[in-house]
């Protein structure tokens, strides 16, 4: 809260040396600087403003790395379910639970698509299956990216799908 006390003329001069910055008095475009420019022209008044403060807070609230408030992941189920019905009933087949963990997950998705050493499930319903893998194992080709974007999407793609399951 501030006051506007009783004007003396000590007031004035110690609010033009001690309160007020000069430099942001005389230079600044501020529309304070220029109505406190404009007020003090004339050494005709004295100035005397009372500021009582309350409350402050001096401590700093703690550091949270995280929000204290969450909100619920929008979970959707995947898009285009079913162009890919026939690996997710592959990968759904090879998991026992109704809500599987990521790992039961993972090792689902690899006994699906395979190794080099066994083929996988995959092999079965692909007969190219075998020598994409076996290709996969020479790094200079492209089957070895293929392969790991595959797994790694394919494990996205269920766990989104056990997600939208349980969250509905």
């Amino acid at each position: 809260m501030a006051f506007f006390l009783a004007p003396t003329s000590d007031n004035y001069d110690e609010l033009k040396a001690q309160v007020v910055d000069p430099l942001w008095l005389e230079q600044s475009m501020d529309q304070a600087a220029v109505a406190l420019r404009e007020a003090t022209v004339a050494d005709n008044g004295a100035w005397r403003i009372l500021f009582r403060v309350t409350y402050v807070s001096r401590i700093p609230p703690t550091f949270q790395p995280a929000p204290a408030q969450t909100t619920a992941p929008d979970v959707q189920k995947p898009v285009n379910l079913p162009a890919n019905s026939l690996i997710m009933a592959l990968v759904k087949k090879e998991i026992q639970s109704q809500t599987p963990t990521p790992l039961e997950i993972g090792t689902a998705v690899m006994t699906v698509l395979g190794t080099p050493i066994n083929p996988g499930v995959l092999n079965s319903v692909l007969p190219w299956w075998a020598a994409f893998l076996n290709d996969s194992t020479n790094y200079v080709l492209p089957a070895a990216g293929i392969l790991g974007a595959l797994r790694e999407d394919l494990l996205q793609y269920v766990t989104a799908d056990y997600a939208a399951a349980n969250h509905s």
